[in-house]
């Protein structure tokens, strides 16, 4: 049985107000939660639980279902109608009492993310630099004429489509040209666009919006607003009528896509997190308000504003010698740590800055765990095109998530959080080398695979060619391995030399020099890296620099070692229009003057064609890194969620005391669980890790049981 479903809620984190749902392709539930007896809710919810879920963002609606079900638990008459106080008062308890898995699930919102659809996911602003000043906005215009771009990718910004002209703040004689990116994958933006039909666009209005913090799931804030929403859903006929869209356009977003089967590992694992965030991880509260206490005696030791890039640089130049004032550009991180390393009074002024603005980070997290008493982590299952997850809801955020990809690594940090309530046990692993032993497999270069066999690491191995030195030297000298590892892992994710030299701080030659002499040595890895590297380059110019620009069709997608895609569609158009307008210029751009627009003098036109032309290559390049990093991180997040799902096994279908508790970050994978379970999660882990060996030979994970903290992992 297909149970269609969707919820209507009272804001992000507040509880559901409207069920939706059709069992396979029948009529369509509205169903009035606040208006029905309690036990009536709790029995609905237990048959969902019987079923095949489909939905659109499941994560999201679980959590709801999950928040629901264990506080009408707790109410104090089953036969009468939820009490808005009495539900409010017993949030403020936080019952956790019950895990909620149904049989099976399909999110089909995740389905379209591993599709081309992917397109519509987070991605930066493009940007055409340095345009002469009247020919911006023909520029513009012609882009919008030239690149057409369905709507939805702008469905978020109040303009629709449209490429902004922006003054350059270093010379006004310039401006940029910039495309700001504003795409939904919402249900009903996506249906419209792939049907052409017109959906219903009915928001709540904003006296109904409820004064939350999207990382407290146990905030009551939506007491005060839910009776109007409880009214909206029932009387208003238009809102109902959205309602009943949603669970029409799923029905028939499951056929378009050739009714995908049920219990994919992503799809699975949304149930996993929706319970994890309601039900959340235990913390050492007295050791975080002293850990506070101290965060904010650190930060009041900085006299200025430190957040403020003008009161920052003010307050370093003033004790600044003329020397000084030249490694001063900005107020970024990296100009801060040069400056720490000085002893001068500018040394002392930046390490300050430095230690308040992370104390105040840090201070940001604190508060949060303060307020809300629990660790609820708030987690995308596919929040990258590289299919990892990442923080944050799909749904946006009020006040932010409290994302866990973001806590720091320290171990002293990571103490405060306990993870494990009374009687319940703390396990975990991390991958080992995971992104090194993953390329080991995309290369299978035989040499490199025997450095590693023999104990070297990978970014030594790298160290001794940057450097000309002894591998063991390499090792031992914490500055020089800490750049080799920077450079290590920006030729594993396609770096080329102008960016290698960024991150290890040589000359571009250098960089170019050592690329040629690690590929020389370890020839697979060059002959794979340049594969990638031509799948992706559309553009080259076979006479050098300044010569002719040819254009060839690139790839359209590259898979990773589990046969993961990372769809390239999108940019791949993009750069198309770019090249096309830049070796063909339309007559607008005809006009008399020149300028200098780097660093030699040029036409008008022809610093139009340099400006679209170095935009497309930046594209390009960018294109031809993630390419080489997909393979890779794509790969690594694949058998992580693989992992997560296999140990979710062991929490038993149905209604339950919850079993098991999943936490990912990265390639590292945190468990709370039973103790008689501890066996069991261990034979899992290690017997999935044993299969990906097949695909990925020198793979180990270290799982410990039994660990007092997060700090211990």
């Amino acid at each position: 049985m297909r149970l269609n479903f969707d919820s209507e809620t009272c804001g992000l984190v507040g509880p559901p107000v409207l069920f939706q749902y059709s069992i396979d392709d029948g009529p369509i539930v509205l169903y009035e939660i606040w208006n029905e007896p309690v036990h009536k809710t709790l029995n609905l919810i237990e048959i969902f639980c019987t079923t095949e879920i489909c939905g659109f963002n499941v994560a999201f609606d679980w959590f709801h279902i999950v928040q629901l079900y264990n506080t009408f638990r707790e109410v104090s008459e089953f036969s009468k109608k939820p009490n808005i106080d009495e539900v409010a008062y017993i949030f403020t308890r936080q019952p956790r009492n019950y895990c909620l898995k149904p049989k099976n699930v399909l999110d089909l919102m995740l389905h379209l993310k591993k599709t081309n659809w992917q397109t519509l996911m987070d991605r930066d602003d493009i940007c055409i630099k340095r345009i002469p000043l009247h020919l911006a906005q023909p520029l513009a215009t012609t882009l919008e004429q030239k690149l057409v771009l369905p709507n939805i990718y702008f469905h978020k910004r109040s303009e629709g489509y449209k490429w902004i002209v922006e003054p350059c703040e270093d010379d006004f004689q310039f401006s940029n040209v910039k495309l700001k990116w504003g795409a939904s994958y919402g249900l009903k933006p996506l249906c419209a666009e792939i049907f052409k039909v017109n959906t219903l666009e009915f928001p709540i209005p904003r006296d109904l919006w409820p004064n939350e913090a999207n990382y407290n799931p146990y905030g009551i804030d939506w007491s005060h607003t839910i009776y109007k929403h409880i009214a909206y859903w029932q009387h208003n006929k238009t809102a109902r009528s959205y309602a009943e869209q949603d669970i029409i356009l799923l029905k028939r977003l499951y056929h378009h896509f050739g009714e995908p089967e049920f219990g994919d590992v992503d799809s699975l694992l949304t149930i996993a997190v929706a319970n994890a965030r309601w039900i959340g991880f235990n913390l050492d509260f007295n050791a975080i308000k002293d850990r506070y206490d101290q965060q904010t005696e650190l930060v009041s030791e900085c006299p200025i504003n430190f957040n403020s890039h003008h009161d920052v640089k003010r307050y370093l130049n003033e004790k600044a010698t003329d020397i000084e004032r030249t490694l001063i550009p900005n107020t970024t991180k990296k100009t801060l740590d040069a400056l720490a390393t000085l002893t001068t009074e500018v040394g002392h002024r930046a390490r300050l800055v430095r230690q308040a603005r992370k104390a105040d980070k840090e201070i940001d997290i604190l508060t949060k765990l303060i307020t809300t008493r629990r660790f609820c982590p708030d987690l995308k299952v596919i929040g990258t095109r590289s299919g990892r997850m990442a923080g944050g809801s799909d749904e946006g955020s009020v006040e932010g998530s409290l994302n866990p990809q973001g806590i720091q690594r320290s171990v002293e940090f990571r103490k405060l959080f306990l993870l494990a309530d009374k009687d319940e046990i703390l396990s975990g692993g991390d991958f080992d080398s995971f992104e090194v032993v993953i390329a080991d497999a995309v290369y299978n270069d035989e040499k490199l695979r025997e450095d590693l066999r023999s104990g070297k690491k990978f970014h030594g191995l790298f160290g001794q060619i940057l450097y000309d030195e002894d591998y063991n030297d390499v090792v031992k000298d914490k500055a020089k391995y800490s750049a080799a590892k920077t450079g290590a892992f920006g030729l594993l994710y396609g770096a080329q030399e102008h960016k290698l030299a960024e991150a290890t701080n040589i000359s571009v030659e250098h960089a170019r020099q050592v690329l040629e002499d690690f590929f020389d040595k370890y020839k697979k890895v060059g002959a794979a890296r340049k594969l990638v590297a031509q799948a992706f380059c559309s553009m080259t110019q076979p006479n050098g620099v300044g010569t002719e620009v040819i254009w060839k069709e690139p790839a359209d997608y590259i898979e990773s070692l589990l046969g993961y895609r990372r769809y390239f569609t999108l940019e791949n158009n993009i750069v198309k229009c770019l090249y096309d307008l830049a070796v063909n210029p339309p007559d607008v751009f005809n006009v008399a003057g020149e300028c200098v627009r780097t660093t030699r003098k040029q036409t008008l036109k022809g610093a139009v064609q340099s400006a679209l032309f170095s935009c497309a290559f930046q594209l390009q390049a960018a294109n031809m890194r993630a390419a080489a990093n997909h393979v890779i991180q794509s790969t690594g997040a694949e058998e992580t969620k693989r992992v997560q799902e296999k140990i979710w096994r062991k929490q038993p279908v149905g209604i339950h005391k919850c079993v098991v508790r999943l936490l990912n970050v990265h390639d590292e994978i945190m468990c709370v669980h039973h103790l008689d379970l501890t066996r069991e999660i261990r034979w899992v882990v290690e017997d999935e890790v044993e299969r990906f060996k097949s695909v990925v030979p020198l793979v180990k994970m270290d799982w410990q049981c039994n660990l007092q903290s997060w700090g211990e992992k």
